[in-house]
Parts: C-alpha cells; sequence; structure tokens
C-alpha cells in the first residue's frame, strides 16, 4: 500500500495536487489548521484521506501527531508556512519567533523525524518542498520570512545530497500565487493559480525535476535580481 503525508492540507493547491496523485497513491495523510473546512474542499477524495488537525506553532503536538503517522510513507509534500509581518516582527520577539519557527526551525524538525522513523524510500518516492523566492535574496519587507525560506532551500540542498541516488528531493520555488482564499494586489503577469501551479510541479514529479520554479518569468526576475551588487540593491525600497 502507497502512502503519502501532506502537510498544508487547507491549501488550495492540495485539492488540484491530490487529483493528480490521486492513482498513485493508496492514503494521504494529510495536516490540516480544520479539519472541517478541509473536509468541504476535498470531499470527493475523502475515501483515501486521513487527516490530522495541527498547528505548526506548536512543536510538542506537531511531533506527537507525526508520531501517529504509519511507519511506510513513501512520499512527502510540504506546503505550510506563513509569511508573517517583517515590521511587527522586528519589535515583537514572539512574532518572529513564530516565523521561523513555521517556516523553518519546526518544519526541519519534523521533516527530519519524518524521514529517520516514518519513511520508506520506493522507487518513485519524492519529498516535495515548497520554499518561496523571498529565499533567493534578502529583503526588509519579509526579513524573517525570507529568512526562514532561505534556511529551507539550504535544507533541501542538503538531503539531495543526503538521498543522492535513493529518492528525489524537490524544491519548489512559487512566486506570488492568487487564489480563492488569498489575492495578490499585483499584475496577473507574474501570479499564477493553485491550478497552474499544481499541473507544473505534477509534471515536474514525473520528470524528476530537482529545482523547480512555479513561472518561468520568475526564475528570470530573480536571475536579474541576483546579479544587482549588494551596494546598489540595498537602496532599493521592496
Amino acid at each position: 500500500m502507497s502512502k503519502i503525508f501532506i502537510h498544508g492540507g487547507s491549501s488550495e493547491i492540495t485539492k488540484y495536487l491530490i487529483d493528480y496523485l490521486y492513482n498513485t497513491f493508496d492514503e494521504f495523510h494529510i495536516f490540516v489548521r480544520n479539519i472541517e473546512k478541509a473536509k468541504k474542499n476535498l470531499k470527493i477524495f475523502e475515501k483515501k484521506i486521513i487527516y490530522y488537525e495541527n498547528h505548526l506553532d506548536d512543536l510538542d503536538k506537531s511531533l506527537n501527531h507525526v508520531k501517529s503517522l504509519p511507519n511506510d510513507i513513501s512520499s512527502l509534500i510540504w506546503l505550510s508556512g506563513d509569511t508573517g509581518n517583517s515590521n511587527l516582527e522586528f519589535s515583537n520577539l514572539e512574532l518572529c519567533k513564530k516565523t521561523i519557527d513555521v517556516n523553518f526551525s519546526n518544519v526541519v524538525l519534523l521533516l527530519n523525524y519524518i524521514l529517520e522513523h516514518k519513511f520508506v524510500i520506493k522507487d518513485n518516492s519524492f519529498l516535495c518542498g515548497f520554499t518561496s523566492v523571498a529565499g533567493l535574496r534578502g529583503r526588509k519587507l519579509n526579513t524573517f520570512y525570507g529568512a526562514a525560506k532561505a534556511g529551507f532551500i539550504s535544507y533541501l540542498s542538503s538531503l539531495r545530497q543526503k538521498y543522492n541516488k535513493k529518492m528525489l528531493i524537490m524544491t519548489i520555488i512559487p512566486g506570488y500565487m492568487r487564489t480563492n482564499n488569498h489575492t495578490i494586489n499585483t499584475s496577473s503577469f507574474i501570479t499564477s493559480s493553485a491550478e497552474k501551479s499544481a499541473k507544473i510541479i505534477f509534471k515536474s514529479i514525473k520528470k524528476k525535476k530537482e529545482i523547480v520554479f512555479i513561472d518561468y518569468k520568475w526564475s528570470l526576475i530573480m536571475k536579474i535580481i541576483l546579479l544587482i551588487p549588494e551596494k546598489i540593491f540595498k537602496k532599493f525600497n521592496f
């Protein structure tokens, strides 16, 4: 029996990913913030889904939930995260810690436990981690979120070395996402829908791609941004 673990079942993109992966796995073990809400969104897949109500900022409870997972998870998708508010986080240590925990610290601690104690590597096993373009270069508007995502990108890179030739480790780098629950006040030219994103990710899994930009335009944008010298970049206000 093939089983996959997904952290972030409340995300709109999860519905589309499960649709693409439905015939690949027998069980979907999904961590969500609100089970009742998630069940409404994922009702058509409910025969194969096992839900866990989980809040990532509580590491002890999250670890207990992870320990209750079956011992033969063979693939994993990590979607969860929180952009936070950098302006408030500079003066509020609790908010700062929460943003770092839910985007990096607690993430890697839980992933490490799953990989060491709950994971069985099979021929087509994969770990798919959602990061952000914010993790590719620091910006004052998302200081702690960006730093946490940078750490997560580095962590996934190290896993790629650890599991080289054993399993696929994917770093997903989305730009701005457009969902029913989250409206981005920016040009549609650089935003992606949940449905389109899921399709790109599914195709990338099949092609065994390791670094995946959801939108090629963000790949080009970040290549340009990374070329800007620090003495010039620090003068920008974005």
